[in-house]
Order: C-alpha cells, then sequence, then structure tokens
C-alpha cells in the first residue's frame, strides 16, 4: 500500500488594496531606507503568499516487497521447439513497474543452446560465476513476468542433456536466491538408445627413427548418423609435446594431480564408425633414454558430465555411450639411440680368449701350408 506524504505551506492572504499597495509601491523611487524595507518585505510576502494545501505523493511501501522465482515448465526440447519457463513473482505494492536481476548458468550456454526475450538488457564477464546477467521488468499492476528459455536444435552432433540454471537476485538486499534449473532435452536420434564405444591400438608400436608413427582406433556401434564426441585421457612413461604430438583434437586440458597427463575431444565424423589417433613421435636424439609408453584411456558419456572432464554419474544418470572391452590401450615408442652397455672384466677376457683363438688358428694354418 501507497502511504500519505503530506507537506503543509502556511498561506497568507492579503487584501486586493494590499497587493495594490505593493505594485504601486514596486513603481515609486526608493527614496529611505525603510521604504526599501517595506518594498523587499511586499515582495516576499507575495512570493510565498498561496492558500494552505497538502501535497500528497504515492510512494511504494517496500517493507512487503517479496520476489521469488519457480520453474512453471521445466523441460525444453530442441525437437519441436518445446520452450521452458521460469516465472519470477512478487508480493506486496504493486502499483509501479519493478526491476529485477538475475543470473544464468549451467551446462547449457546463452545464444549456443538457447535464447531468452524480453530482458530489459545484459552483461557478460569472465570473472563471474554466470554465464550472463539479465534484467527484467515487471509490469506496473502486474504481480509476475515469465522469462521463457528457447532451446537452440544444434541437431549437428550427439550430446548429454543441458540445464539452464537461474539465480534471482533480491532487489533490495542484492542477495542471491536459491537457484532453481530447466533441463534442455537433446533430440539426437533416439535420446534413449545407447552407443557402443572401443578403443585399440591399430599400429602398437612407434619409432623415433623414420617418423614411424603409432595408431589407436576408436569405434562406435550404433547410429552413425550424427557425430559423436569421444572424451579421453592420455598417460605412461611418454609425456605430450615432449616426447609426443597428436594432432587433431577438438581441444584438451592438462589436470594437476590427475593420474594422467592430459584431457582430449575426438570427434568421430558423421557417417563414420571410428576415428583414429596418431602418435607422431618427437625425436629426441640429443639424449639416450629407455622405450616409452602412451596409454588412452576412454570415458564413458553420460547426462551427469560437465565439459570435457568425466564426473561421477549419478543414480539417474543416463548413459549415452558405453565402453565394450578394455577402456585403455597402449602404443610403445622405440627410442633410436640405445644406451652402449660397457662390457664387464669377465666379458673383456672371453673377448680376449677369443682374439688368442682365431690367431692361434691362423698361425698353425700357415704352418701347415708352408710345410707342404
Amino acid at each position: 500500500m501507497a502511504s500519505e506524504v503530506a507537506s503543509f505551506i502556511t498561506l497568507y492572504v492579503f487584501k486586493d488594496e494590499d497587493m495594490q499597495q505593493a505594485t504601486l509601491q514596486t513603481q515609486q523611487a526608493i527614496k529611505t531606507p525603510v521604504q526599501c524595507i517595506r518594498f523587499f518585505v511586499f515582495m516576499l510576502l507575495a512570493l510565498v503568499a498561496t492558500s494552505s494545501y497538502a501535497v500528497t505523493d504515492n510512494v511504494p511501501d517496500i517493507s512487503s516487497l517479496e520476489v521469488s522465482v519457480v520453474v512453471t515448465d521445466p523441460i525444453a526440447s530442441e525437437d519441436g521447439n518445446d520452450t521452458g519457463t521460469f516465472t519470477i513473482g512478487r508480493t506486496g505494492d504493486t502499483t509501479l513497474p519493478l526491476v529485477i536481476r538475475f543470473g544464468l548458468s549451467g551446462t547449457a550456454l546463452p545464444d549456443v543452446d538457447y535464447k531468452i526475450y524480453g530482458a530489459l538488457g545484459g552483461s557478460g564477464s569472465a570473472d563471474s560465476p554466470f554465464h550472463q546477467e539479465l534484467s527484467y521488468e515487471i509490469p506496473a499492476g502486474a504481480s509476475s513476468v515469465a522469462v521463457e528459455v528457447i532451446p537452440i536444435d544444434d541437431n549437428n552432433r550427439i550430446e548429454p542433456d543441458e540445464t539452464v540454471v537461474l539465480t534471482l537476485f533480491d532487489p533490495i538486499s542484492l542477495d542471491a536466491k536459491p537457484p532453481v534449473s530447466i533441463t534442455i532435452i537433446n533430440n539426437a536420434d533416439d535420446p534413449q538408445a545407447e552407443i557402443d564405444i572401443s578403443v585399440v591400438a591399430t599400429d602398437s608400436t612407434a619409432f623415433e627413427a623414420g617418423a614411424d608413427t603409432g595408431v589407436f582406433t576408436i569405434t562406435r556401434t550404433g547410429s552413425i548418423k550424427l557425430p559423436l564426441e569421444v572424451r579421453l585421457s592420455l598417460s605412461g612413461t611418454a609425456h605430450p609435446d615432449v616426447d609426443y604430438k597428436i594432432i587433431g583434437a577438438l581441444g584438451g586440458s592438462a589436470c594437476a594431480g590427475c593420474p594422467f597427463h592430459q584431457q582430449l575431444s575426438y570427434l568421430i565424423p558423421a557417417g563414420s564408425s571410428s576415428v583414429a589417433v596418431e602418435i607422431i613421435p618427437v625425436d629426441d636424439d640429443n639424449r639416450t633414454e629407455e622405450d616409452e609408453t602412451v596409454i588412452l584411456t576412454l570415458f564413458e558419456l553420460t547426462t551427469g558430465e560437465s565439459g570435457s572432464r568425466a564426473v561421477s554419474k549419478s543414480t539417474n544418470a543416463r548413459l549415452i555411450a558405453k565402453i565394450i572391452g578394455s577402456p585403455s590401450a597402449t602404443i610403445t615408442i622405440i627410442n633410436n639411440a640405445k644406451v652402449l652397455a660397457i662390457p664387464t672384466l669377465q666379458q673383456w677376457a672371453l673377448i680376449l680368449l677369443i682374439m688368442l683363438l682365431l690367431l692361434s688358428g691362423l698361425y698353425y694354418s700357415k704352418l701347415e701350408r708352408n710345410r707342404w
């Protein structure tokens, strides 16, 4: 409710002859200090003179203002442009419009996986925990506004279902309200169908000499209509970019404290059932070293994943790609500069004995020829 704020100004009412006298006074020359004082007194009273009145203004009562957000449609689908909806409501005075602000996060990305229309404005920051911050207006006389999440149909790859998380900020305290989320269902061929993936080392030996490469082959069974992004890790005694290089990955990252050197994503193209991961040895012929190994390990793909790292699956996570057989395969890089071993004393003695026997044989053979 609006409270009445009243301001009162006292009116000084003058008779017409008094106002005429003030007007006449302004036309006369001011000859004495008394006339000057009287002139300014009349002018001041004329400026502030008005009838006593009260001014009222409607000011919203923010003491009872409360805002909240609920998910009125928690599921959006790329298939058929089925949208999801957040509803932001307010309690208290609805006389004036109210601008509210919220942040968007989750595994789905704005303008990549979904769009939102009707915002007053938005901003983003690399340091922010949100992909985007937006402002919406609840119109005057209305107690709520709908924020519609419109999925973008990116039917060009198989991917996990994604989430849009909305965090509402209190317009008075600016504190964050508990977040709520909408799930965007991917429209890949059959969202419930599992795909089997496997990895083998189709060329398990690589050589530094001659740049002889090794090859892992990742294979899928099931639908090949769409591209499939597979995620893997690299470990072993050989190190990426030091002992070997790998090309063709969609992206990758290092992981301090993890049991592997690197995580990568590879794409099995649409219409193809496999992709080759080639290990290219780096010829470090300036040092001697032992043969080294490269171990590739596949990750299962589930709806419980985020980004390029595999995470523990919840009990209701849906499996997209299941690993068949061993999740790992190994390639050995053969070093081209072997360590030269120094013979032991026993080996030197054996070598000397063999040389003496050879010389003795040659000597006696020569004596026999001279005798004949």
